[in-house]
């Protein structure tokens, strides 16, 4: 049976949307053959602002499994999720509660709260941040903040700061549905094991979770992690080829 995927899930993490992805997902679907590329928002952002988040992590797999099950009519190929931060822990959910809709699953600075500590899985430099910008309004103050604790290697500049504050006017995310998101990701317990082929990838630069949280992972699962040496928490966006490069290995292209 041919396990590799044809079609790949992308999730994003806390807060964040499709559009926050970037030039990756071109990037993949042109470098990969016969890839194709999907996206399903988490409830409570971008398309789905409007929707109330949830406070567990299984109530986000349900509801994007719903979703999904639609595409897969239309898409029968093998499918892999591919996740970052928070969707890494609805990626583990969803592989282990459901372990033959999917074959691959590809984790990007992700965590669990039964393997590493809260100042591991959110730094204190990023609760500070979160904590100063919670009630404030000024998307383009907000999304400069964000992308300098998230990214390393990417230019921030006026051009995408406007840009990211345009996505957060269009869908702003109620401060009900972060606060649930965060709760979601903090009771997150990492599943025993998982069936699919899976691949770690890691920011050692990370200042918003730490690096040893995707180590802890590893050891769970007997498995080694891939580091990014330089890059931050939002790999895809600081350095989208090396991420690319990283899957033709695992997929052996």
């Amino acid at each position: 049976m041919e396990i590799r995927p044809k079609n790949w899930l992308l999730l994003r993490g806390l807060a964040r949307e499709e559009r926050h992805w970037g030039e990756f997902p071109h990037m993949l679907s042109e470098q990969i053959p016969e890839t194709r590329v999907h996206f399903l928002e988490l409830p409570g952002v971008g398309k789905k602002a409007h929707l109330e988040a949830f406070a567990n992590i299984k109530d986000y797999t349900n509801q994007l499994r719903e979703e999904w099950l639609a595409l897969k009519r239309t898409y029968p190929e093998p499918w892999g999720v591919m996740a970052i931060s928070m969707g890494g822990m609805i990626g583990m959910d969803w592989c282990h509660r459901f372990p033959h809709d999917l074959t691959a699953l590809i984790l990007i600075n992700s965590s669990a709260g039964n393997l590493s500590p809260p100042h591991h899985r959110f730094s204190p430099l990023a609760m500070g941040t979160v904590l100063k910008l919670f009630f404030r309004e000024d998307y383009e103050e907000r999304e400069e903040a964000i992308l300098k604790l998230t990214t390393n290697m990417l230019k921030v500049d006026q051009d995408l700061i406007k840009r990211y504050a345009s996505y957060s006017a269009d869908t702003p995310i109620k401060r009900s549905s972060f606060i649930k998101q965060m709760a979601a990701a903090s009771r997150f317990q990492i599943p025993k094991e998982l069936k699919q082929e899976l691949l770690i990838l890691a920011a050692k630069k990370d200042r918003l979770a730490s690096y040893k949280c995707s180590q802890a992972i590893a050891k769970h699962f007997h498995t080694k992690v891939h580091y990014h040496e330089s890059a931050g928490h939002d790999l895809p966006m600081d350095d989208p080829q090396w991420v690319v490069d990283q899957i033709k290995n695992f997929l052996e292209i």
